[in-house]
């Protein structure tokens, strides 16, 4: 069973992946850059509700299964209720706070629209929120082959959206907003039905306060409130904060850029990070196969050094190439933000690898500690860039961030997933690190 879940992840991650990022390059090569970011910037600011609600995502993984038959529907049932409903609270006092900044938002379509641009992007956020606790559910199952086959379906159709886009519509950012909210309601479609009518019949009458205040303090107060704490802290320290924070001060334009220059990257990493998110599960089935377990994270961890590294060598050698085709400027500002983001992926790896381990690990209030530190760290730089007005800086304080949070999560996370060659792979980044910092001194 472990040779077919990770047969299916595979394809899932690799197959599904790769016909979603072949349809992003398309479209971001077309699109308007100050659009795109402006976009980025918005979703960024959104984005808090979902990241800090992540940690009843990960309570879905990590306890369903062990949930008794007779209260594991109330366990889920619940459990999206308070998700969904928190998401519209949080995202609703997101708009009240920043509605003179949505509305004043840099954008080259007309006025008339912006308002809708900020309406799609709320419920993009809502939808998102939903689906993904969904999907959680039916991976805590195991249910990989049901999980490829709707992520299967939704890149094909977001792939031929995105080329209709682009044809008919002059890329403008606002369809293409549009797409990723069908995407999402065909995903949650499919995931409710493919849920037991038993799940989903749950009476309202069921819900006593005995039983809630049993599942507060037992899943909640000692796992899911320490994990979104700690993702809520990340928020400021991972792409959707950033995006806000230097977008607000910078505009949107370096936003698109750093994006560009990510792009590659994200591919690679979100690949790792997919196999390695759906693969936790496996832990909580198969507790006896610890040493086939341990080899197969041992090679992602080697796969994943080594792809970051080839793609670096390539990009560094066509950059000139690469950006023109996406429609940006070779000038060497621009190339020190993408040598700054290839640093940035090396270092990202290894604490992504550690960092994903959440579902797995007892010790959730260390891995908050840890990234307290990371947070804390990342944005002193990144207001320093912010008060010197140098993005250069705010971008080397987002990789600071990664460099820090390494030998925390190293103490922290479970022994199961640690290497011996994850110290030697943090010496060699925070050398090569040290020489970057070096040679930007006169840009900074």
């Amino acid at each position: 069973m472990i040779k077919n879940s990770l047969e299916n992840i595979l394809k899932t991650s690799f197959i599904a992946g790769s016909i979603n990022f072949l349809a992003t390059v398309y479209f971001i090569a077309n699109v308007d850059k100050i659009d795109y970011g402006s976009y980025l910037i918005i979703f960024g600011i959104f984005a808090f509700a979902p990241r800090i609600l992540q940690g009843i995502d990960d309570l879905v993984v990590r306890f369903n299964h062990e949930i008794k038959k007779k209260n594991a529907n109330f366990f889920f049932c619940f459990s999206v209720t308070l998700k969904l409903s928190l998401s519209i609270l949080i995202v609703t006092i997101i708009v009240i706070i920043f509605k003179k900044f949505f509305l004043n938002v840099e954008v080259n379509f007309s006025n008339k629209y912006k308002t809708l641009f900020i309406i799609i992007i709320f419920a993009q956020c809502i939808l998102s929120s939903l689906r993904q606790i969904l999907f959680n559910f039916v991976l805590s199952k195991l249910k990989y082959k049901k999980i490829y086959k709707i992520n299967f379906i939704v890149s094909i159709v977001g792939f031929f959206g995105t080329l209709l886009i682009v044809k008919n519509f002059q890329s403008s950012i606002i369809f293409y907003i549009a797409l990723q909210l069908i995407t999402n309601v065909i995903q949650i479609i499919y995931f409710l039905n493919d849920l037991s009518k038993k799940v989903l019949d749950i009476e309202i009458k069921n819900w006593n306060l005995k039983f809630i205040y049993f599942y507060y303090k037992n899943y909640i107060k000692k796992y899911a409130l320490p994990i979104s704490a700690s993702h809520g802290v990340s928020y400021f320290q991972k792409d959707h904060g950033p995006n806000a924070i230097i977008g607000s001060f910078f505009g949107p334009e370096i936003i698109s850029i750093i994006a560009i220059s990510k792009l590659f990257y994200e591919f690679i990493h979100n690949f790792l990070s997919n196999v390695l998110r759906k693969l936790y599960p496996v832990y909580f089935f198969f507790n006896n196969k610890k040493l086939l377990k341990k080899s197969i994270f041992r090679k992602i961890f080697y796969l994943g050094n080594f792809a970051y590294l080839v793609v670096g060598i390539i990009f560094l050698i066509f950059y000139e190439i690469y950006f023109n085709k996406m429609g940006l400027d070779t000038n060497q500002i621009n190339f020190i933000v993408f040598l700054i983001i290839s640093y940035e992926f090396a270092f990202k790896f290894t604490a992504s690898y550690l960092g994903i381990g959440l579902p797995i690990s007892k010790n959730t209030k260390g891995i908050f500690y840890a990234n307290i530190v990371k947070t804390i760290a990342s944005l002193i730089i990144v207001f320093l860039g912010v008060y010197f007005e140098k993005y250069i800086i705010c971008i080397l304080g987002l990789t600071f961030g990664h460099i820090m949070i390494v030998p925390l999560l190293l103490k922290y996370c479970p022994k199961n997933i640690k290497l011996p060659e994850m110290k030697i792979a943090f010496f060699i980044n925070i050398s090569l690190y040290g020489i970057l910092v070096y040679k930007l001194i006169p840009y900074l």
